[in-house]
């Protein structure tokens, strides 16, 4: 409940009602330990299978590396399951790169996950200019829940 009245949490919809969901957060003990304030860390990034394959997640990965940017940190950190081997991929293919795994559970119940990290500073590029002009492409709404 510390993290919802935090204002960690945050829901993505569109005109159809909340299609994602997912937590952003400023330090993260439990998995990485003490540290600087350097970094954001995602979590808990869910998207509806209804609304899947439309790039929600990596809009979501964007929106919380620019947020993270804007309070002056370095890396958007994050943690997936290390048996998840295409979603590791994938999270490479945003630029993420594998910091190292940590095994985390109850005992008797470990699982091993993978920490990735993404360097910011080297992600920051212009925007594409539009070819032709006209009216924006709706976009989902971002809220806070």
């Amino acid at each position: 409940m510390s993290q919802i009245a935090a204002g960690e949490f945050y829901v993505v919809r569109d005109r159809t009602g909340p299609i994602a969901t997912f937590r952003l957060a400023w330090d993260d003990p439990r998995f990485w330990g003490p540290q600087p304030p350097v970094a954001g860390y995602l979590h808990k990034l869910a998207v509806r299978s209804r609304a899947a394959h439309r790039g929600i997640g990596r809009s979501v990965v964007e929106w919380a590396a620019r947020r993270a940017l804007a309070r002056r940190r370095s890396f958007l950190r994050l943690d997936c399951s290390r048996a998840n081997a295409r979603l590791v991929a994938h999270y490479a293919s945003m630029g993420f790169v594998k910091v190292r795994a940590v095994r985390r559970g109850p005992p008797g119940d470990r699982f091993w996950f993978q920490l990735m990290e993404r360097w910011l500073r080297a992600h920051r590029r212009a925007r594409p200019a539009r070819a032709t002009p006209g009216p924006r492409p709706r976009r989902a709404r971002l809220t806070r829940d």
